[in-house]
This record gives C-alpha cells, sequence and structure tokens, in this order.
C-alpha cells in the first residue's frame, strides 16, 4: 500500500503524487503534540461517533503528512521557522456567494 497522507480531507498518496514528499508524524512528545492538535483529525468511538473528549493519536508509527502541508513543500527542524509544524489545510466548509453558488472558504 502507498504511503498517505492522514489529513482530513487530503487524498494524497505516493502513487498519486510522486513529486509530494510524506513525512511521518514525529515521535518527540512537544512537537508531536504541535502536528496533531494542527492536523485536528477526529477521534471516533466504536460506533463512528466522534469522541470530543479526546484528540486522534495514530496506533501506528506510519502515519504520513504530505509535503503540501507546509509553506515552503518541506518540514524543517528549526523550531522558529513556519514550517516546523504542519499548517496548510484543505477547507472543510462551504459558503454561498451571492449567485447562489457554493465556493470553498
Amino acid at each position: 500500500m502507498p504511503k498517505s497522507c492522514c489529513v482530513p480531507g487530503c487524498n494524497s498518496n505516493k502513487r498519486k503524487n510522486q513529486d509530494l514528499k510524506f513525512y511521518i508524524i514525529p515521535s518527540e512528545r512537544s512537537r508531536r503534540d504541535r502536528w496533531l492538535n494542527a492536523i485536528s483529525r477526529a477521534k471516533l468511538n466504536p460506533d463512528g461517533s466522534i469522541n470530543k473528549g479526546k484528540r486522534w493519536s495514530p496506533k501506528s508509527g506510519q502515519c504520513y503528512v504530505c509535503s503540501s502541508h507546509f509553506i515552503t513543500g518541506v518540514k524543517v527542524n528549526d523550531s522558529t521557522h513556519p514550517d516546523y509544524v504542519p499548517s496548510i489545510f484543505p477547507s472543510t466548509t462551504t459558503s454561498r456567494q451571492d449567485d447562489g453558488k457554493e465556493m470553498s472558504k
């Protein structure tokens, strides 16, 4: 199975997007927490409902974020750099324009 991005709304995978880089979510606690907060993926209960009391955390060490979620397109290891944490995420909400057509925010 190809590497695929775990960000909600992102469908990138290594097979379809060979030019993208895929980064494993860091294991270092403080950086990992920042990444997970930024990704903001819902934790699901066994019945599929959202567990609002817990934050999602991948069970596997093989959970990836693609380079399209970084301003410069690459993960940077300098904690003062904006690309230390992914920050570009697909919009999941829509609003209506004046002409009645839906547009992404």
